[in-house]
């Protein structure tokens, strides 16, 4: 009908990719893949110079209030009929957030302010902060000595595996500095 042999080409992503199929008496004899690399890769991740530890902390100035150098900071907001617990970027927006006063919790719960609303408010944000890819964060110096049921939530946070503490920040080394970092993306074992 179209003769014996047909030669199609398939541009896929620009012509980066192309396949060529060469149908023989409507046999696939030939099919070779031709692959381009891109010399330049357009990273989308915004937080990806986080995970590596090279992202700048934003440190403020000397006269600003301290504690203000970190990417993610654990905040818990302690209200008269639920607790919410939720992770603040250094930009000032709430990236995760988990809180007893949400239907899907609090109706597993007894009561929404009571010790172990904490500890599944906990156990919900620690989850949601492994979905999302934040495994480290710091805690302000007043929430470790809050009470009962803050020590309860900070302790199942960690149990789930959040480290409350962050990396240091990765700076390259200059040549006149005695202190010679470990790169963050080498592993020594």
């Amino acid at each position: 009908m179209l003769g014996s042999s047909i030669k199609i080409k398939i541009g896929l992503l620009h012509n980066s990719f192309s396949t060529f199929i060469r149908k023989s008496s409507n046999k696939a004899v030939e099919q070779t893949l031709n692959i381009d690399i891109k010399p330049f890769i357009n990273n989308r991740n915004p937080r990806n110079l986080e995970r590596l530890n090279i992202a700048r902390k934003p440190t403020g100035y000397h006269l600003d209030k301290a504690g203000r150098e970190f990417w993610h900071k654990l905040q818990i907001s302690r209200k008269n009929r639920y607790v919410a617990g939720s992770v603040i970027h250094y930009t000032g927006n709430v990236v995760v957030s988990a809180s007893s006063s949400e239907f899907g919790i609090g109706r597993h719960l007894y009561r929404a302010y009571d010790t172990s609303s904490f500890i599944n408010v906990a156990l919900v944000l620690a989850h949601r902060c492994f979905e999302s890819g934040i495994y480290c964060m710091i805690i302000d110096e007043e929430l470790k000595n809050a009470g009962v049921k803050v020590s309860a939530f900070l302790k199942k946070i960690q149990e789930e595996g959040i480290i409350l503490s962050e990396p240091r920040q990765y700076k390259p080394l200059t040549p006149w500095s005695l202190e010679v970092m470990q790169k963050p993306w080498k592993v020594h074992v």
